[in-house]
């Protein structure tokens, strides 16, 4: 976690995954929240879309419109190992789900 940790501020990120940095584990970190095998357990119904960006696809972290859920409920354990269920809204839930996806080894240029 702390490479990740420390890659995330290197790049000024919001969020990172491990596989971003070449580590296979499912860990991730939102903000200042890291979470070891991190899964989305609800969404809310509503979807909107807004500007995204990622340095994984481009050095200026190229921005694309892409649709999210505005609010998600997430499971995941933290650094200890202590399972966690934590509610995510508005551009939090945007940043948890990018990150997600990039654990299931896509990008905001994937459908």
């Amino acid at each position: 976690a702390q490479t990740l940790r420390q890659a995330q501020k290197e790049h000024n990120g919001v969020g990172i995954a491990a596989n971003q940095i070449g580590d296979p584990r499912a860990v991730c970190i939102v903000r200042d929240i890291t979470m070891v095998n991190p899964v989305i357990i609800r969404r809310s119904e509503i979807v909107v879309k807004a500007e995204e960006g990622c340095l994984s696809v481009g050095a200026s972290g190229e921005h694309h419109e892409r649709p999210a859920h505005d609010k998600v409920t997430v499971g995941y354990q933290n650094v200890i190992g202590k399972r966690t269920v934590r509610e995510f809204t508005g551009w939090d839930a945007r940043i948890v789900q990018h990150e997600l996806r990039h654990l299931n080894g896509l990008t905001i240029v994937d459908a």
